[in-house]
């Protein structure tokens, strides 16, 4: 707000205009809103607003302020995405080497089984 305030204390221009800036950047509250909006949603508005009664460099720095926080905010957001998959992927990597590990025993102890039945050696378990 401290960036319009020589604007809104100008004496002359048009009353409209000075009260929509008023609107979007008067207070800090104000501009607070507006930053929220500009980064979250209906960015065009107060960014047109600035630009048309202001000076045009606000949209330049406003725009590029958008779009590198939107980008850091995907990059962000892909990553706590990765990073979850990744951790539930070797979850089940590590369930799947321990299952593999149990049926390994399991064919040991009924390969065992199956060698003290078989008592003439020829692999047929007879009755």
């Amino acid at each position: 707000n401290q960036m319009v305030f020589n604007y809104l204390n100008e004496p002359g221009g048009v009353p409209a205009e000075k009260l929509e800036i008023y609107d979007y950047w008067g207070t800090y509250t104000r501009m607070l809103i507006t930053m929220c909006e500009i980064t979250l949603g209906n960015w065009a508005p107060p960014i047109r607003t600035l630009m048309v009664n202001v000076s045009q460099w606000w949209g330049l720095s406003l725009v590029m302020y958008r779009c590198i926080f939107c980008f850091a905010l995907v990059n962000v957001t892909n990553a706590v995405f990765i990073t979850e998959t990744n951790r539930v992927a070797s979850d089940e990597e590590v369930l799947m080497m321990r299952q593999e590990r149990l049926d390994r025993k399991h064919k040991a102890v009924l390969a065992d089984i199956f060698d003290e039945i078989d008592e003439s050696g020829d692999g047929l378990v007879t009755s």
